[in-house]
């Protein structure tokens, strides 16, 4: 029975057909007929979650054909893949329909669990409304930007440069903007993030990491990017 190696963002995938998996880094040296854990205990995969940005996509934000085909080989082989990122979900659904996915998205850092063929959500967990008022205010009051995700969109402190730097990232569409927080009709947000100089950024994930902790996830996804998730979302 032939054996298949697939290297999705620095994780080996050793596995048969029928969807008898191995993994380990791809650093790593390993015999490719060995398809068992450290454990010696044979691994059987049956789903493969997959981020987007430095592991599915390459630095053009697109699929590059090497990920293509190893996508196609798990499907292949009855492994199911679900494209888990910090985007939104309209935004990682263009990836999902163009691999021919057929599972939910995790959109979000897993604050939203979402089909998108029939719209059922099958699991949300949003920063409340309060919450959400209060990390903008914040933003603002510490020289920082803030982004606001939510079901209606991407939401904007008015700036030239990150209206350019989102849709350079992402390449994604023009996020909504605003001049002050009084003009955006929030309710609540899946995600909310601050931008700024990365210094800036470390002071404030030390400080944020503090004052919310078990209550908000803050993470450092980029030097000049803070984000915050209820905490248990992912």
């Amino acid at each position: 029975m032939p054996v298949y190696a697939v290297i999705i963002g620095g994780l080996m995938l050793q596995f048969q057909a029928q969807g008898k998996i191995s993994g380990s880094k791809s650093g790593q040296k390993r015999h490719p007929q060995d398809k068992t854990s450290q454990s010696g205990k044979q691994q059987v995969y049956k789903l493969a979650a997959i981020d987007l940005d430095g592991t599915l996509l390459n630095p053009e934000r697109r699929i590059s054909d090497e990920n293509r085909a190893a996508v196609e080989k798990l499907l292949a082989n009855e492994v199911e893949v679900v494209l888990a990122s910090g985007r939104r979900h309209d935004d990682i659904y263009r990836f999902h329909k163009e691999l021919g996915l057929k599972t939910p998205i995790l959109s979000c850092h897993g604050a939203l669990v979402k089909d998108p063929f029939s719209n059922e959500v099958f699991c949300t967990r949003p920063i409340e409304q309060d919450l959400v008022l209060f990390l903008l205010k914040e933003a603002l009051e510490v020289g920082l930007s803030w982004v606001v995700y939510d079901e209606k969109g991407v939401h904007l402190c008015h700036s030239e440069f990150w209206i350019n730097e989102y849709i350079r990232r992402t390449d994604f569409g023009c996020p909504t903007t605003y001049k002050a927080i009084s003009d955006y009709d929030l309710t609540h947000a899946e995600k909310v993030n601050w931008m700024g100089e990365p210094e800036a950024i470390q002071q404030q994930f030390r400080r944020m990491n503090e004052l919310f902790k078990g209550k908000l996830t803050c993470v450092v996804t980029d030097p000049d990017h803070l984000e915050f998730t209820l905490h248990g979302a992912d």
